[in-house]
């Protein structure tokens, strides 16, 4: 996550030195939402960075005119780097900055092409009439707004987990707002695609290779399968007496309950969520519920069809991940991607903490390495040909795979480009980790040929 709390009255978005421009009041941040994965396949919009050039020693003013420059690049370098949007509105919708990932997303231009011009002329006119009443709503309330909201970008539907910040952005204290989007939709098809393997999946209860029950409107278990006695560890007979809050970990009872009432009550025809159950032996284990309520032809409420999904290695895993991330917060390494700088001749010149913790790689092991260090024997043979492509171009985009100290292979995505670091040509290149993007795809592909061999196996 990166934080812009504050700049100097000269300093400003993207030149405001020149303008008198001035960002106040609160900071924006990139908020890790559970769920939230980000589309790994995405292409990143990446600009070449214009060289940063040290102060020269002048007279104090100069120096800190050039020392204020110096800053203004650097901001732009980190906010260019950020695979989120982020822009800034007055509450008419003009855009008074954006950084490279929001000018890609509004029209396929660099920043300079959208800044001054409204948002409605990227937008419907119905969706801009929308997101200008939210902008003059949080400037008017002075407090944040977060939501999922579907925009229609250069022809193409996307969805977004936006919020909407206010700040004071000057000359004459003109009111606007902070726009951070991350694009879920992915995210928002992989949902869209579970709800439909839901559906199918009831009619083959007994063959389903998940856990699945068939509860009463109390709760109670009046069917389970195989998969689910084995998962909690009870015969068919003891789980049909008792109910799902029988056998749920204490602090998760209301998570179900508050479930079962919204749906029955017509507010979520489909749900999925995280609940820990508690084995026969005592044991918790993680479950991702997706529950259906079956409704007569009337529409009275029946039961309720619910798969579970063991997901207690992940969350295990993932607990890991967190704490250790938790112990290593700076500004540069509120980022979670892993960001390295590399010189020309092939050694690296900086590194944040995030790759050092994913190689296992003390910050003395790693610059004594070389980008081939790091990667498995396969990638290493493009190492040369990725650097040549990232000069010969400015940017460079590609997928590659680095090996940790213990020998673990790591699929990641990397965004290169030409910067000026300390006077000199150097590469940045963010590498970003898609394990789980990878996995998820994986799983998918496996749930779907799970369902054509369950119902190729289901009489008609």
């Amino acid at each position: 996550m990166l934080y812009f709390n504050h700049m100097s009255k000269e300093a400003g978005f993207q030149g405001a030195s020149r303008r008198g421009l001035e960002l106040r009041g609160g900071g924006m941040a990139d908020k890790k939402r559970p769920g939230s994965k980000r589309n790994g396949t995405a292409e990143r919009s990446l600009r070449k960075t214009a060289p940063i050039s040290r102060p020269k020693k002048t007279d104090k003013a100069g120096q800190q005119e050039q020392s204020q420059r110096l800053s203004e690049a650097v901001y732009q370098q980190i906010v260019d780097t950020m695979e989120d949007s982020l822009a800034v509105l007055d509450g008419d919708g003009t855009i008074l900055f954006a950084n490279s990932r929001a000018a890609h997303d509004l029209s396929g231009s660099a920043p300079a092409g959208v800044r001054g011009k409204n948002i409605s002329q990227f937008v419907p006119k119905e969706q801009a009439e929308s997101l200008i009443e939210k902008y003059r709503r949080v400037i008017v309330a002075g407090q944040s707004l977060e939501q999922e909201v579907m925009v229609t970008l250069q022809g193409a539907d996307r969805w977004f987990m936006n919020t909407l910040r206010p700040i004071s952005f000057t000359v004459n204290n003109i009111p606007a707002v902070v726009s951070s989007s991350q694009d879920i939709t992915e995210r928002r098809r992989a949902e869209k695609a579970l709800r439909e393997s839901e559906r199918r999946f009831r009619g083959a209860f007994e063959s389903a290779a998940v856990g699945a029950s068939m509860v009463d409107l109390t709760g109670r278990f009046i069917k389970v399968n195989r998969f689910l006695c084995e998962m909690l560890g009870y015969s068919e007979g003891e789980l049909l007496s008792k109910t799902f809050s029988d056998i749920t970990h204490p602090d998760d009872v209301r998570i179900g309950l508050d479930y079962m009432k919204r749906q029955t009550a017509g507010e979520l025809e489909f749900a999925s969520f995280e609940k820990r159950y508690l084995r026969k032996d005592g044991n918790i284990v993680h479950l991702i519920i997706s529950p259906a309520l079956i409704r007569d032809d009337r529409g009275a409420p029946q039961y309720f069809v619910g798969l579970f999904q063991d997901i207690t290695e992940r969350k295990q895993a993932e607990d890991a991940v967190r704490k250790s991330e938790n112990k290593f917060r700076t500004l540069f390494n509120s980022v979670n991607d892993s960001i390295l700088i590399l010189g020309l001749e092939g050694k690296f010149l900086e590194a944040n903490e995030f790759i050092c913790r994913r190689l296992e790689y003390s910050r003395e092991e790693l610059f004594r390495k070389s980008p081939k260090d790091i990667d498995t024997p396969e990638a290493s043979k493009n190492v040369a040909a990725n650097i040549r492509n990232t000069l010969e171009k400015g940017e460079h985009q590609f997928e590659s795979e680095q090996m940790t100290k213990d020998g673990r292979r790591v699929p990641v995505e990397i965004s290169a480009r030409v910067i000026d670091f300390e006077g000199k040509r150097a590469i940045l290149a963010v590498c970003r980790d898609t394990t789980e993007r990878k996995r998820a795809e994986e799983a998918l592909r496996a749930s779907q040929k799970l369902l054509e061999t369950i119902f190729e196996a289901v009489p008609t």
